[in-house]
């Protein structure tokens, strides 16, 4: 039997199919900016949740993924601490434009 006709008619347990549609980045985090440094212009993208005071914690996403990889996290963080949260879409990952995406020497990304 194929997935879908499984889902469709629900099964014997009741459990109905799970939802993989997209979501959007307001649903876990309170801001979505956009910092340009100068003098190149690169745009980087910064999610930000939590409050004006506490902790800031920075969250770095690993290779083929984004800053609302931490999503789940950064709403977990800042409903049980009073923290800042931040999650960066790093240089050719997510929303973030560069001059140069594919330059990932150690030289350009420590800058």
């Amino acid at each position: 039997m194929e997935v879908e006709s499984i889902f469709s008619h629900g099964n014997a347990r009741g459990v109905s199919p799970p939802d993989f549609s997209p979501t959007t980045w307001d649903r876990y985090f309170a801001h979505k900016k956009t910092i340009t440094l100068e003098p190149e212009g690169n745009k980087f993208c910064v999610y930000q949740t939590g409050g004006d005071k506490g902790v800031p914690i920075i969250l770095l996403h690993g290779a083929g993924h984004s800053g609302l990889s931490w999503a789940m996290a950064a709403r977990f963080l800042s409903d049980y601490t009073e923290c800042r949260v931040f999650a960066i879409d790093l240089r050719g990952h997510g929303e973030t434009i560069t001059v140069k995406d594919s330059d990932l020497s150690v030289e350009t990304m420590t800058s």
